[in-house]
């Protein structure tokens, strides 16, 4: 199983974990998942209209997935996905 690493921001909705397990054999099942099994998380995901939300940033194994196949980009049993938020502030 793919492991992905939970940011600080989304942990509280998946129980406080870190890291997840997740069978998944793309990043859009990996996300649909995910939603499924911790619902707080699709408004954290999915922006009013459904798309993936421009401030949720996917890697897989260190590569941002909008320079590949975006929510396509197939997933083996040994990736890390990382979900990098950017950070801002004044």
């Amino acid at each position: 199983m793919a492991v992905i690493r939970i940011p600080l921001l989304f942990q509280e909705a998946v129980g406080n974990a870190a890291q997840l397990e997740v069978k998944a054999d793309s990043v859009s099942e990996l996300i649909s998942n995910l939603t499924n099994e911790f619902p707080g998380l699709k408004e954290k995901f999915y922006d009013s209209q459904g798309s993936l939300n421009q401030f949720v940033n996917i890697y897989v194994n260190e590569a941002d997935i909008r320079f590949s196949e975006g929510e396509k980009t197939h997933l083996n049993d040994t990736d890390i996905i990382d979900i990098i938020l950017p950070i801002a502030g004044g």
